[in-house]
């Protein structure tokens, strides 16, 4: 199974670019049917090593990615998609689980993530079943071998010049899993099975600035509202400032099956660029009466770090961080972060003891070949992060390396 998915990805390359020829070549009634057949190879491989501040080791190798193609036709109108997505154990041992680059117990993922049609009209396009979604608190989250899927039945474009997307999710295929499962159950609810309703929505509201706004609701369980924007504030030579806000709210509903809370949370950001680097400083807060939820994707705070978000009840967090692009220093393609974030004031929102304070450092070094080189798509990164808790047995520590190859078919 090592070398399954390399061998299946050129298989379907193959396949895929020799349909693309023989269609091209059928003729003018064929081509008035089918614009093309677009393959997607998307190879990866991740080690991952890491300590909890409870002290439990989690270790995994895992060789993937994803393959399928996507079919265009009737003028652009039409489009169907089928991708296959596998993670599979190169190393992992028993008593090191829970990396998320495979399944519980150390196992392989196989599923097909997407298979999708479809249809635009007008601007508009509406598209059925397994697909991904990349919106604020639902989205891939593609942090570890394989993102989140979802299936769903949404509807997006351009309307009044606001960018939208809207409808109903019924599932969602975590990172670790090769299952779908309902959102309420992937949530953790304990009540009926449920899907998702939701809205987004991309707001022009300045030059060079817009709003981006959020709603989703889950019977039974609780309703997220959001919203968040950055405003340009000076941008000259010696350099740029953007200011950023960000505002949530949760809240249990209907039969309440992850039980009744309300919470919120607000974030502040500052973003000064120099050239081809950047600081950044931000301040988040969440309300006492619960952290926020995240089961569907990355957590948008501000503060979202590597291991943890500082979103507990009531905290209160800052963070400092820099980036910087060594193209300056004649190495185009290599980039690095440094950031450091600091929480306090948390509580057991059932208790309302106070938690201890906790503060966590991440080091990120990647590299990436541009555009112009034969090895395009190919890209490397390795991560390091630490955390401290008080009053926990040990330091929390991660380490990941990965690599990402995404396969191009352009023409030479």
């Amino acid at each position: 199974m090592r070398y399954f998915f390399v061998r299946a990805s050129s298989a379907i390359a193959i396949l895929l670019t020799a349909m693309s020829g023989a269609l091209a070549q059928s003729g003018a009634e064929t081509d008035q049917i089918f614009q093309g057949i677009e393959p997607i190879v998307h190879a990866r491989t991740y080690y991952w090593n890491s300590r909890s501040t409870n002290g439990d080791p989690s270790e995994a190798w895992a060789l993937g990615g994803w393959a399928g193609f996507k079919i265009r036709g009737f003028d652009e109108m039409l489009e169907l998609g089928v991708v296959g997505y596998t993670s599979q154990k190169l190393y992992g041992p028993s008593d090191k689980d829970g990396s998320q680059l495979l399944r519980p117990g150390q196992e392989p993922i196989n599923v097909l993530g997407q298979a999708f049609g479809s249809l635009r009209y007008a601007g508009q396009t509406f598209t059925g079943y397994r697909q991904t979604i990349d919106q604020p608190w639902v989205d891939p989250d593609d942090s570890k071998m394989i993102p989140n899927l979802f299936e769903g039945y949404l509807l997006s474009g351009k309307a009044a010049g606001v960018d939208y997307i809207g409808g109903y999710v019924t599932k969602v295929k975590t990172r670790g899993s090769n299952a779908f499962q309902w959102m309420s159950s992937a949530a953790g609810s304990s009540g009926p099975q449920r899907g998702m309703i939701m809205f987004g929505a991309r707001v022009p509201f300045a030059e060079r600035t817009e709003i981006r706004i959020a709603e989703q609701y889950l019977p039974d369980t609780y309703n997220t509202a959001y919203v968040d924007g950055e405003l340009p504030i000076a941008n000259g030579a010696a350099g740029a400032l953007r200011l950023g806000g960000q505002y949530a709210n949760q809240q249990s509903v209907g039969s309440a099956g992850l039980g009744t809370f309300d919470t919120w949370m607000y974030g502040l950001s500052g973003i000064f660029e120099i050239g081809s680097s950047s600081v950044r400083f931000a301040f988040t807060q969440t309300g006492r009466g619960s952290e926020t939820q995240d089961p569907f994707g990355a957590n948008p705070s501000y503060l979202n770090m590597m291991q943890i978000n500082f979103n507990d009840a009531g905290e209160k967090a800052w963070l400092i961080g820099g980036s910087f692009d060594f193209a300056t220093l004649g190495i185009p393609g290599l980039n690095a972060v440094v950031e450091y974030g600091n929480g306090r004031a948390a509580i057991d929102p059932t208790t309302r003891a106070q938690l201890g304070s906790r503060n966590e450092t991440d080091v990120r070094v990647g590299y990436g070949f541009d555009k112009a080189s034969k090895l395009n798509g190919l890209s490397f990164g390795i991560e390091r992060s630490w955390l401290n808790q008080a009053g926990a047995p040990a330091q929390g520590r991660e380490l990941r390396v990965y690599a990402n190859y995404d396969v191009s078919f352009d023409p030479p």
